[in-house]
């Protein structure tokens, strides 16, 4: 199949050098769009880049072909080179709209939310529902940057009652209450916790399972070097080995208490990062297709 869209892009090049140059842009920005519609969008975004060397395009085929760039790259989880794209493209082009959001959903994926803000609010929209929808999405990433003020403020301005995106409000909301409720664990804390009674400091830093593991691991292990020093002294191998043992599992355990804190942390708001991206990508999906 590819070897057949191969050559039928080098055939479309070959007889249309004979055609007039705009019958010639016409048709291969035809067979682009043949092309993406199939999902071959490796040979669409190689059809545009040969297109966009030509000197005889208008602004409006430009546009179109930077948009068709964005989206193959969009489609095939390229995001920083979808979002260059998508951000590139005029106000005059019919999917100017689409481009911004779908630009700013990549953006926002890859943590580049200064990129991202700064496409929605220099975007020139005059539809109702392409404003509604930069507001949601500007809620979105307020949540996404922890600015709680902020996500309030635009909140207000929201219309919960419009259909694309009134499930996802809510669901919004519950992430800025887990977000203004989800209390920071200081490491120091946890790591002095965890150095009088093992496994404390982990239980503290919101890890119960591992608390509980590191406790019943390292107190058997001391109780078995008690108990071989107790029989057979300091200097019987088994209660050097033990002795060991504990006192690495020990030190492991401080050391693993004061990481937990950050890995708790990491793990929280990598889970709400994603339920945000996720509410955010579906009505803007639901409003194209």
């Amino acid at each position: 199949m590819k070897f057949l869209l191969t050559l039928s892009i080098f055939l479309s090049g070959f007889f249309l050098k004979a055609e007039n140059p705009s019958d010639s842009v016409e048709s291969e920005v035809s067979f682009i769009s043949y092309l993406v519609k199939n999902n071959e969008f490796e040979s669409a975004v190689n059809l545009c880049n040969r297109l966009l060397i030509r000197p005889d395009l208008t602004p409006k085929i430009i546009d179109s072909l930077y948009f068709t760039k964005g989206w193959c790259f969009y489609s095939q989880k390229k995001l920083d080179s979808a979002a260059l794209y998508f951000a590139l493209t005029d106000t005059s082009l019919s999917s100017y709209a689409k481009a911004r959001f779908f630009g700013f959903i990549c953006y926002s994926y890859q943590k580049q939310y200064d990129e991202a803000r700064h496409l929605l609010e220099n975007a020139v929209f005059s539809r109702e529902d392409e404003l509604k929808m930069r507001q949601f999405l500007l809620s979105g990433l307020s949540l996404l940057e922890r600015n709680l003020d902020d996500y309030q403020t635009i909140r207000k301005e929201l219309d919960t009652n419009w259909f694309l995106i009134s499930n996802e409000v809510t669901k919004l909301d519950k992430y800025a209450s887990l977000i203004s409720s989800f209390k920071e664990r200081k490491k120091m804390t946890a790591a002095i916790l965890s150095a009088f009674i093992p496994g404390l400091g982990k239980i503290y830093a919101g890890r119960p399972g591992d608390g509980v593991a590191a406790f019943l691991i390292t107190s058997s292990l001391g109780l078995v070097s008690f108990e071989n020093y107790r029989k057979d002294g300091i200097k019987d191998i088994k209660t050097l080995f033990f002795s060991g043992l504990f006192l690495t599992y020990y030190l492991g355990n401080i050391f693993g208490s004061y990481y937990s804190v950050n890995l708790e942390k990491n793990e929280f708001y990598g889970q709400i990062d994603y339920n945000i991206l996720f509410d955010l990508h579906i009505p803007v999906r639901n409003m194209y297709f």
